[in-house]
């Protein structure tokens, strides 16, 4: 029949290609042809506007005409710059100022100025001045700076005494005097010099002089000065070393001559002093004569006869040595080699064998080859026969017949048959995703076996699930193989890689696609998740001047998180009160939450999101008919207050109030909430979950019903994000 292809036209877009798909009516197959290039962005440039200290601004930025693309992003307000200026005091002369802080980018400052103190005087009476000490009139000064009116009157100095002696002075040492002031009777001290010189002598006695020791007269020494002197009194100073005495002749001794040997050195005559041992005239050494040698060559002893060594004889001295130099010297028996007599050897038996004569055991000189001892022949024995059974060959060992073998020798009537060889039946396992297949051969009469034929294993067929986190921030990957669900493997919570699909605008959030990729096992996989989480940009703000009060206001768009940091900011700066609007699609008009001041001080300055939902008809919630869900994050005003303001799509049944709890578990608190024009309005100074009920009006005994008609709930997250819920149900 052939294919009925049928064409569907895909335009291009500002970043993708268009193209023409061709589908088979009959069997859905197709194909793609036609492409077309993508259009790009038609870019509107915006130019940028500074941020002051309290305005916010924005970057340069484009934005398409065709599309949501824009590069817009807000700059808040710039907030001051503060610089701080410490307190200074005033003075009694100079200004002060209590501390304060200016704006490096603007005049904003908070400077108080303090006026100067004027002194604070203190009255110091006249002081005489005394010999050591100044004095001063009577004089001024101020108790909180260094004003004076002080002069200063000079010390009188001592008026002393004359000099008198308090301590002799002595040769070793000096003495002191003093003297003493008439007026003030201080003291002072100064000393006075040692005395002269007296000798103090040392006696050294006269000593007679030997041949090799100076003798000397007597002689005194001053161990003060260090002074020589001849007399006791130290009247007659001598030069050191003037009374030393010359030196005594030697007494000679004769050395008598010794004459040499062969082997000992000899000395000629001299003479020496028997006194001190000094030698007069000195001994000669004669060298020694030296041997007069006669070499003996090694001979060797034979059995009967004695032989000697290799040695060396004097024929003056008549000694024996083991050196040509006639050093080492030995005895005369020791060059003597003793004979031994003959070296027996025994002439070992031989065994007659069954087919062989043997012999006897003998003996010879293994030196001189004389026997000793004669060997007689031994006749041959002839075979000694053993009888062995046949053996059947097997498949790897052979066989043989019945044979007869010797008991002493080789001889034998053996005869071998040979092995039967394997009969291999063989066997095919087939591979699997990690084994190698192979066939295996095995024997049938025993069991022999070997492997061949390898087939490469399958290798794994993988496929991969993805399980992502609500957030889009991580996914846990599961891995399984086709060809065997058993090889399986996960690899969980892996951090996923972000980038920016479809930037934030006005009005709507922006997209964040989240991927994860990589490899196991060889297989690669790969994911991504789209994430709508990029705050919408802040909307335009609007200035309500109301009776001399300013409110700033802006209206968000339902179920989108969007910015509102610039509007509590001016607001803050302006001391004024916020208003956020909500249009839903539930209720007719939208649902308020005013800010006053004191809120709006708490929030301003920080990085501020909400995002509003009502849904109706909620699942989660039986009978309930509307759920608003609020969530404010990046500030808390637990000091400010939040009007909320609810319309109501149903009239107060006759004989019902109106209610607004704070839910808390099971206790519930009256929040005073009022219904004016048909909304409920109440306040809270922070965001948990409300109820709205339509009561019984109070009966007589005081009982009351609380079927819930709606439920509020307002989320607001510094930090930790709380939820709230506001839930309507028909009573």
């Amino acid at each position: 029949m052939g294919h009925d292809y049928s064409a569907s036209v895909t335009h291009p877009t500002c970043t993708e290609r268009g193209y023409t798909t061709h589908t088979c009516s009959r069997c859905t197959d197709s194909y793609i042809d036609t492409y077309t290039d993508a259009l790009g962005h038609d870019l509107i440039h915006h130019y940028g506007r500074e941020a002051t200290c309290i305005e916010g601004g924005w970057s340069a930025y484009d934005t398409c005409s065709r599309c949501d693309y824009t590069t817009y992003s807000a700059i808040p307000a710039l907030g001051h710059d503060p610089i701080h200026h410490d307190a200074r005091a005033a003075t009694c002369t100079d200004v002060g100022w209590n501390a304060y802080d200016t704006c490096s980018r603007c005049s904003y400052s908070t400077y108080q100025e303090i006026a100067a103190l004027g002194h604070d005087l203190v009255h110091h009476d006249a002081k005489a001045p005394t010999c050591t000490e100044i004095g001063w009139n009577e004089y001024d000064t101020c108790s909180r700076c260094n004003h004076t009116t002080y002069s200063e009157l000079g010390a009188l100095g001592h008026t002393w005494s004359e000099w008198s002696e308090i301590t002799s002075a002595t040769e070793d040492s000096e003495g002191e005097e003093g003297r003493e002031c008439s007026v003030c009777h201080a003291t002072d001290t100064r000393p006075i010099p040692k005395l002269g010189h007296i000798h103090q002598m040392t006696f050294f006695t006269a000593n007679e002089s030997t041949c090799s020791v100076q003798g000397n007269s007597q002689y005194w020494q001053c161990t003060k000065c260090g002074r020589y002197y001849s007399d006791e009194n130290g009247e007659n100073e001598i030069e050191a070393g003037s009374w030393l005495l010359p030196l005594k002749e030697h007494t000679l001794v004769d050395d008598s001559a010794v004459d040499p040997t062969c082997t000992a050195t000899g000395l000629t005559a001299g003479s020496h002093c028997s006194e001190c041992g000094t030698v007069i005239v000195a001994q000669n050494v004669i060298p020694a004569l030296g041997h007069s040698r006669q070499h003996h060559a090694h001979t060797d002893s034979i059995c009967t006869e004695n032989g000697n060594i290799e040695y060396w004889g004097c024929t003056v001295c008549g000694k024996c040595y083991s050196d040509e130099s006639c050093t080492v010297e030995i005895s005369k028996e020791s060059t003597v080699i003793a004979y031994k007599g003959h070296t027996e050897v025994i002439d070992e038996a031989v065994a007659a064998t069954c087919t062989t004569a043997g012999k006897t055991v003998g003996k010879h000189c293994s030196v001189c080859g004389e026997v000793l001892i004669a060997q007689t022949d031994v006749p041959a024995l002839g075979h000694d026969l053993i009888h062995h059974d046949a053996k059947a060959p097997t498949c790897t060992e052979v066989g043989w017949n019945a044979y007869d073998t010797c008991s002493r020798c080789d001889y034998s009537t053996y005869s071998e048959l040979n092995a039967l060889g394997h009969n291999h039946v063989a066997t095919v396992t087939q591979p699997t995703c990690t084994e190698k297949g192979y066939t295996t051969h095995t024997c049938s009469r025993c069991g022999d076996s070997y492997i061949d034929s390898y087939i490469d294993a399958l290798g794994h067929a993988y496929s991969a699930t993805y399980d992502w986190s609500a957030d889009g921030k991580s996914c846990t990957v599961h891995i399984v193989c086709s060809n065997d669900s058993s090889h399986k493997h996960d690899i969980a919570d892996i951090i996923a890689v972000s980038s920016i699909k479809t930037v934030a605008a006005i009005g709507s959030m922006g997209v964040t696609t989240y991927s994860v990729s990589g490899t196991y096992d060889g297989f690669a996989y790969s994911d991504s998740m789209d994430v709508r989480n990029i705050p919408a940009l802040e909307p335009e703000i609007i200035q309500k001047d109301v009776q001399g009060e300013t409110t700033y206001s802006n209206t968000v768009a339902e179920n989108q998180t969007t910015q509102i940091t610039e509007i509590f900011n001016t607001a803050k700066t302006n001391s004024s009160s916020v208003e956020v609007s909500v249009p839903t699609a539930v209720t007719e008009s939208p649902v308020i939450i005013a800010f006053d001041n004191d809120a709006v001080n708490a929030i301003g300055g920080s990085e501020v999101t909400i995002t509003a939902n009502v849904v109706e008809n909620s699942t989660e919630i039986e009978e309930a008919e509307l759920v608003i869900e609020v969530k404010l994050e990046g500030a808390t005003f637990s000091e400010g207050k939040a009007k909320v303001t609810v319309p109501l799509t149903e009239t107060v049944p006759e004989g019902k109030t109106v209610k607004v709890y704070f839910i808390n578990g099971n206790e519930r608190i009256d929040m005073n909430a009022v219904l004016v024009d048909g909304n409920v309005v109440f306040e809270t100074n922070h965001f948990s979950t409300y109820a709205i009920f339509f009561e019984d009006a109070p009966s007589d005994n005081g009982s009351e019903g609380f079927p819930i008609v709606i439920v509020i709930g307002v989320v607001v997250a510094i930090a930790l994000v709380s939820c709230a819920v506001i839930f309507l149900r028909r009573h």
